[in-house]
C-alpha cells in the first residue's frame, strides 16, 4: 500500500472512531449541550383578526446548534385562555426546552 494510500485510510478510521464521541458531545437525548442565545426580535404587525394572540417564536436545538422557529398568529383554544411562552431550562444532562402552553 502506497504511502498515500495509508495515511487516507488512517486519517477514514480515525474519523470513523471519533464520530461516536464528537456525537455524544453533541447532545444528550433532546437535550442540548449549551444555552441557547438571546431571543430573535420579531416583527409581527397587525393580528388577521380580533381573537388571534401573537405567540413567539423560541430557539430549536438542532443537535449541532440552534435555529430559530419563527412566531405566529393564533387563536386561543378557548375565551380567556393566554399563551406561556416555553423556556428553555438547564439541567445535569444539559440544557432542556419545555415546551409553551396555552393557560
Amino acid at each position: 500500500m502506497s504511502g498515500k494510500k495509508l495515511r487516507m485510510k488512517i486519517l477514514v478510521l480515525a474519523a470513523a472512531a471519533a464520530f461516536p464521541l464528537l456525537a455524544g458531545c453533541a447532545t444528550y437525548g433532546d437535550y442540548a449541550t449549551y444555552g441557547p442565545p438571546a431571543d430573535e426580535v420579531e416583527v409581527y404587525g397587525v393580528a388577521p383578526g380580533p381573537d388571534f394572540i401573537w405567540v413567539g417564536g423560541h430557539h430549536v436545538w438542532t443537535g449541532r446548534g440552534y435555529t430559530w422557529h419563527k412566531g405566529n398568529w393564533s387563536k386561543p383554544p378557548r375565551a380567556g385562555a393566554h399563551w406561556e411562552k416555553g423556556t428553555w431550562e438547564q439541567t445535569n444532562h444539559g440544557w432542556h426546552y419545555r415546551d409553551g402552553s396555552w393557560k
